[in-house]
């Protein structure tokens, strides 16, 4: 081992099972936020700082379409199309591109003013 450098933890297996970091389900029971708690997690992100209602439609897009940060990140002004109510997505990871929220209305998102 060099000086310096930390020792690297491995997993310890004992009795057939492994001993050290717990599973996914013994630390929660879901991998997922209701649609309650990812309107809560929109209406608290609405009423913080300058961008709120940007961070807003981010958290519900993502929620409900399971874009990718970089996905939304992406997103330019020449992948929506307003009249139809259609947003064209590059897909990363090996998706593949597609069209999504065909008859999407901006009250669902929470536009309305």
């Amino acid at each position: 081992m060099r000086s310096g450098s930390k020792p690297v933890l491995r997993t310890v297996v004992k009795h057939g099972r492994h001993v050290g970091r717990p599973t996914n389900m013994e630390v929660r029971n879901r991998e997922h936020l209701t649609p309650a708690e990812v309107e809560a997690l929109a209406q608290a992100a609405r009423t913080r700082g300058r961008y709120g209602h940007r961070d807003a439609l981010a958290i519900r897009m993502t929620a409900r379409h399971g874009f990718r940060v970089s996905e939304l990140c992406e997103l330019r002004w020449d992948q929506i199309d307003l009249r139809a109510g259609l947003i064209h997505v590059t897909r990363k990871k090996n998706g593949v591109p597609s069209w999504i929220g065909k008859g999407i209305a901006a009250a669902s998102y929470g536009m309305e003013r």
